[in-house]
């Protein structure tokens, strides 16, 4: 009812993998979703609710992505030797197969859904696209591993780069998907900030913003009202 009142496209509840989605784009033209909880997905969730969104109908994370690939096979290869996703289940439906898979994070239970699309053209860059999509390595040690692993099947990647507060690496895998691989061990200050709100933790801004924390924190605090510095 909110998406048609706000006049945003959508494709009404369908019935897909054993649950319901409820397809929708934005004004840009980007392909979203909304799915419930599994019985997989825990309670470890921060949903953001407003006057308008209750605690019941808030959006609580990521429940999966959707990559639509020329060959599917390749994709589903390399999530399982690079990041360790299992094929949980493929369905079969009139119009392409789709392979789903599994993480084995207790904290939050996500999937990939792979679509073999041989039809589509080739998405071309713009407003409306999806940039890359990013996952994690446990530390530096195992994104080195990884990068010798692209290196070995030349994939044009960019070298690890230091964020400051972690690092990552850039690929493009065999269906030219452009991945991120981002390190979990982080450089934030490890302070105790147990039992604050979220709007009472400081806000952490790498060196080359430094200079325009007082701008930035202005902007947060005119955006919400209500909230200091993020």
């Amino acid at each position: 009812k909110r998406l048609n009142s706000l006049g945003i496209f959508n494709c009404e509840i369908e019935s897909y993998n054993n649950s319901k989605i409820l397809r929708f784009e934005d004004f840009d033209g980007v392909q979203l979703g909304f799915m419930p909880l599994t019985e997989k997905q825990t309670t470890h969730y921060l949903p953001r609710i407003t006057d308008e969104i209750s605690a019941e109908n808030a959006i609580l994370g990521i429940h999966s992505i959707h990559l639509r690939v020329r060959y599917l096979e390749a994709t589903k290869q390399l999530f399982k030797k690079f990041f360790d996703w299992t094929l949980l289940t493929k369905l079969t439906t009139e119009a392409t197969p789709i392979a789903i898979l599994g993480n084995h994070n207790e904290l939050f239970y996500q999937e990939v859904h792979l679509i073999e699309d041989k039809k589509s053209p080739l998405e071309v860059m713009g407003i409306g696209g999806t940039h890359h999509v990013a996952f994690s390595a446990k530390d530096e040690h195992e994104l080195q591993e990884i990068q010798e692993e692209i290196s070995l099947k030349n994939f044009l990647n960019s070298g690890i780069k230091n964020r400051e507060f972690f690092k990552s690496l850039y690929f493009r895998e065999a269906n030219g998907i452009l991945i991120e691989v981002a390190t979990l061990d982080t450089h934030f200050v490890k302070e105790n900030y147990e039992g604050l709100d979220l709007d009472q933790v400081p806000l952490y801004l790498p060196t080359f913003l430094a200079p325009k924390r007082s701008a930035i924190e202005a902007s947060l605090a005119s955006s919400h009202p209500q909230s200091e510095s993020r």
